[in-house]
């Protein structure tokens, strides 16, 4: 009998455990690796006018919505003025600028180049290309093709040989326009044409660019520009993905027409380059759901490719090296102004992303992370704690009292 009640006793303890075991897990995921924590919007509560993510070198799509779609490009456009340019081979050179090119509403991104002014085309890119500077896009345009409506039909001519047969161009910089417009696979087929260049990645993957001086801008750093694709600030941070080794470039691009876009590059810890392409997020929301967004998308198409972990990297894997440019200020190390100005035509803004805390990253961080996020599930762990004690305290006062009692 004695035997009996001890192994009901153990039976019910160990019920008792397994039971907290399983609340602490909490449901079993669908993910590859579902012991990863990743707080970001789930699929179903996407809200975008298109998406694709795909291999860069395969060309294997892993994600797509309306990829076929007609959408306004905004800035993303950049990346075909960019391919022009970087093939017209002109890039060492140096170009007057235009009256024409400097010529843009008070609202619209610029770098602020004067009419007149001697530049050289390398650094008139990385003005286009980080800060999304129109008017460098304009002088790029007018240095390859003599005008800007000539430089259209350049775009064209080159889209129709890349196989963008949905895709038609109107200007050098991505300017709102009814005929203006593009789809998803056709952009992911630019990208792939322009990422064959080492030096539009050395430029879509800089963080910082300080503009050296010029006949009319005497002095150093007259424009200092940041990558406007926070994904180069903050990858290693509040945008940081456990599949990814690095973020390298592309392209961001804003125009109320359009709505936040994206063109994101990331580097997986096996080496494989993954394109995301993102359209259409409305305007109306913080530009930080743009970023959210971003985040979702990539590590669902992780889940997809099966890319691995970090912790199972190759030991000899290292992060691609940071380019050389022009001297550059320290990062800052905080979130820029949460402020945030209306969208208007390509104006790229900064966004406020913040960044997790150190303690999010430890166990504990997590398990805090839940009491705040699962209340329920930390209550039902306490719970079923509270009984197993109660059992253990209960089964000594039994065996003292048999150990007293008179027989």
């Amino acid at each position: 009998m004695k035997t009996f009640q001890n192994k009901r006793w153990m039976t019910g303890l160990l019920l008792a455990v397994l039971l907290a075991g399983s609340l602490l897990a909490g449901p079993a995921a669908s993910a590859p690796h579902p012991e990863v924590d990743l707080n970001w919007p789930p699929m179903s509560e996407l809200k975008a006018g298109a998406w694709l993510a795909a291999d860069l070198n395969s060309g294997d799509v892993l994600l797509s919505h309306e990829t076929d779609t007609l959408i306004f490009p905004a800035s993303t456009t950049k990346i075909m003025t960019a391919l022009l340019l970087l093939e017209s081979g002109r890039m060492d050179e140096s170009v007057i600028v235009s009256e024409y090119a400097t010529t843009l509403d008070y609202d619209m991104a610029k770098t602020g180049f004067i009419a007149g002014e001697t530049v050289m085309l390398h650094d008139v890119f990385y003005a286009m290309m980080l800060s999304s500077g129109n008017d460098a896009a304009r002088i790029a345009a007018e240095a390859v093709a003599g005008t800007e409506a000539q430089f259209a039909e350049l775009m064209n001519a080159k889209a129709a040989e890349l196989g963008m047969a949905s895709s038609h161009f109107m200007n050098a910089s991505g300017l709102s326009d009814d005929n203006h417009k593009t789809t998803a696979s056709d952009m992911f087929r630019l990208v792939q044409a322009a990422m064959e260049y080492e030096a539009f990645r050395d430029v879509v993957g800089t963080r910082l660019f300080s503009m050296p001086p010029t006949d009319l801008h005497p002095w150093d750093g007259w424009a200092m520009m940041q990558n406007s694709n926070q994904f180069m600030t903050y990858g290693e941070t509040a945008l940081s993905s456990p599949y990814y080794r690095s973020f390298t470039g592309i392209k961001t691009g804003t125009t109320r027409a359009s709505g936040y876009c994206l063109v994101l590059s990331a580097e997986s810890w096996d080496d494989r380059e993954i394109i995301l392409l993102l359209f259409g997020v409305s305007v109306d929301e913080p530009r930080a759901v743009l970023y959210q967004t971003a985040s979702t998308l990539l590590n669902e198409a992780a889940s997809v490719a099966s890319l691995p972990l970090e912790s199972a990297a190759q030991p000899t894997a290292a992060p691609t090296p940071e380019p050389e440019t022009t001297t550059e200020p320290a990062p800052s190390t905080t979130a820029p102004d949460s402020t945030e100005p209306p969208a208007t035509e390509t104006d790229e803004m900064t966004e406020n992303q913040p960044a997790p805390s150190a303690a999010e990253r430890t166990m504990s961080g997590r398990l805090w992370q839940m009491v705040r996020q699962e209340p329920w599930r930390a209550v039902s762990v306490l719970l079923v704690i509270a009984l197993i004690l109660v059992i253990v305290l209960y089964r000594r006062a039994v065996q003292r009292n048999r150990k007293t009692r008179p027989y």
